[in-house]
């Protein structure tokens, strides 16, 4: 008993084969896409009294000195985490903080109206250059 193929058979069959075929390659198209949005790493923002004082890449290693008129702090980078490593405030909260290195993490020096947050690329101000060490 052979029954005739049919064009809903064919049609059902092939809807199939796509079904597999996109389960089959999900984890290809999401590493495609991870790795677009890896290209696009966390930066570190710097606030002095809410103004954005510049955007530093977290992928290079470097050491930020910020004076202003609250005062003095030194921002370290390093192996993809940032640290106040300095701050001639009284309390040394932010010192003592800890370093951060995922995105939304955040050091705060009240004392000097300082904020260090990092944050995502895609997210960025852009009111600084992306990536790039801003020297006061």
């Amino acid at each position: 008993m052979i029954k005739e193929i049919k064009k809903g058979d064919v049609l059902l069959l092939a809807a199939f084969i796509a079904a597999a075929l996109l389960i089959a390659l999900s984890p290809v198209l999401r590493s495609l896409a991870s790795s677009k949005e890896y290209e696009k790493a966390p930066v570190l923002e710097v606030r002095v009294a809410g103004e954005l004082y510049g955007t530093y890449d977290l992928q290079r290693d470097q050491t930020i000195t910020i004076q202003n008129s609250y005062g003095s702090n030194t921002l370290t980078i390093r192996d993809g985490a940032a640290s106040m490593t300095f701050s001639d405030c009284k309390n040394q909260i932010c010192v003592h903080a800890g370093a951060i290195h995922s995105p939304g993490q955040m050091i705060v020096c009240l004392p000097h109206r300082l904020s260090a947050e990092i944050v995502s690329a895609s997210s960025e101000s852009g009111k600084a250059p992306a990536y790039d060490a801003i020297s006061r």
